[in-house]
């Protein structure tokens, strides 16, 4: 969980972290299973924290997908992928990285302009938008 430090206590949760061992990549049941656990977990961030969108990373083995979940309209939660990137597996692979700067930049870029607390016209909106979670 990645949340807003206001002096000594949290201010608002902007998202959330699953790390799995590479073993576990082949296992699609648990990979789309935890893919809805981190949806879930962003949809209740934005109900009661407020921010305007909510950032999750599910990470198996040195792949980490980076993914934003955003209430676009009633009811409506939109979960995009804005970025897949790759580790290097060894030092020799380092400037893997700079292939992937862009990536980097763009998810960096989108973070700072959407998970940030909403200004208090748009928290009337988004409040007549928000919607339970069903039960099953």
């Amino acid at each position: 969980m990645m949340s807003c430090l206001e002096g000594v206590q949290y201010k608002m949760t902007i998202g959330f972290v699953d790390v799995k061992l590479a073993a576990e990549s082949d296992n699609n049941y648990s990979i789309a299973k935890n893919l809805t656990r981190l949806g879930r977990f962003s949809k209740n961030a934005i109900d009661h924290s407020n921010p305007e969108a909510c950032l999750s990373m599910p990470s198996i083995g040195r792949t980490t997908i980076f993914y934003l979940t955003k209430l676009m309209s009633d009811g409506l939660y939109l979960m995009m992928e804005l970025a897949t990137l790759a580790m290097p597996s060894s030092l020799s692979n380092l400037t893997q990285y700079h292939i992937q700067l862009d990536d980097v930049v763009k998810v960096l870029t989108i973070f700072e302009q959407h998970c940030k607390v909403v200004s208090h016209d748009e928290l009337e909106v988004l409040t007549t938008r928000k919607r339970p979670i069903s039960s099953d």
